[in-house]
């Protein structure tokens, strides 16, 4: 469940229109608690315009491999994963995986997060970073997230979280920003993605740095506490950076699926998962 959840931390909160391509390098690193370093990711970005490319160059996460990549089209309209070992290409619609977690509590599986409260607590001016001015905020998250399966497993975890991110305007991605937002895991959980939405809506720029410090109480036994974290209380730290920033021409191509590419399914469907490519037409000209 903590590998599920921050799926792919993603660059956010931007809103002006792009004048440049750039080129990023974003690390992702994690410390204490249960599972610590197993999110731990380095990704590289290119944007311009309303398409994106995010190549994960060094990762465990077993759909997030090693030289796939995601991209964006059409201001993040259209998303797909492309696998070049494989040559292959699937749709990455997080709303449809959403939707996948309600069809599966008809088979008994149920997720719910319970009393989300976010506020942000301070806004100043933040230390230069990459030679950029940045912006500090700090927010601070409560919820708890349940979970039942059958045969009357159920566990929970109450999360207690503070935030300190900061952002700069200097660096301007244009539209993709929300986009990009949408790729957090939150996007899979609505209640969280609400608020986190109102409440960063009144930050600006492109994060450079964020620092989250969780603190997450769980109940449970066997393989729900497992799942959940194995049971008891756990800290973690989780820092998403961006190392390398520089303003670049990027080749159309770069956001393009190669001639040759095979669709697939991303996650292959079972009792209650909806098909995510059922009557969605195939990219033109790829």
């Amino acid at each position: 469940m903590r590998r599920f959840l921050p799926f792919v931390p993603a660059l956010v909160l931007l809103a002006s229109p792009a004048l440049a391509g750039w080129t990023m390098t974003q690390v992702i690193s994690s410390s204490g608690g249960h599972g610590a370093g197993a999110g731990d990711m380095t990704q590289k970005l290119w944007a311009d315009g309303s398409s994106a490319k995010i190549e994960f160059e060094a990762t465990d996460n077993p759909i997030l491999k090693k030289g796939t990549y995601l991209l964006m089209q059409d201001g993040g309209a259209k998303v797909f994963l492309v696998n070049p070992a494989e040559k292959t290409y699937s749709r990455f619609d997080l709303d449809a995986m959403g939707a996948g977690l309600d069809a599966m509590a008809g088979s008994g599986f149920e997720m719910k997060i319970e009393n989300p409260k976010m506020e942000k607590l301070s806004e100043e001016k933040g230390e230069t970073m990459l030679g950029y001015p940045t912006t500090h905020y700090r927010y601070h998250t409560t919820y708890t997230v349940s979970i039942s399966m059958p045969m009357g497993m159920k566990t929970s975890m109450a999360t207690d979280s503070t935030e300190d991110v900061w952002t700069t305007t200097a660096i301007d991605l244009g539209t993709l920003g929300k986009s990009m937002s949408k790729l957090g895991g939150g996007a899979m959980m609505k209640e969280i993605s609400k608020l986190s939405e109102m409440e960063k809506s009144k930050a600006t720029g492109l994060p450079l740095k964020r620092v989250v410090v969780s603190l997450t109480k769980s109940t449970g036994t066997g393989m729900m506490a497992k799942m959940m974290g194995g049971g008891g209380d756990s800290a973690t730290t989780v820092t998403t950076e961006v190392k390398e920033a520089a303003e670049t021409s990027v080749p159309a191509a770069t956001f393009q699926i190669p001639a040759g590419y095979t669709e697939t399914e991303m996650m292959q469907r079972g009792p209650g998962m909806p098909n995510m490519n059922e009557g969605r037409p195939k990219p033109p000209g790829r």
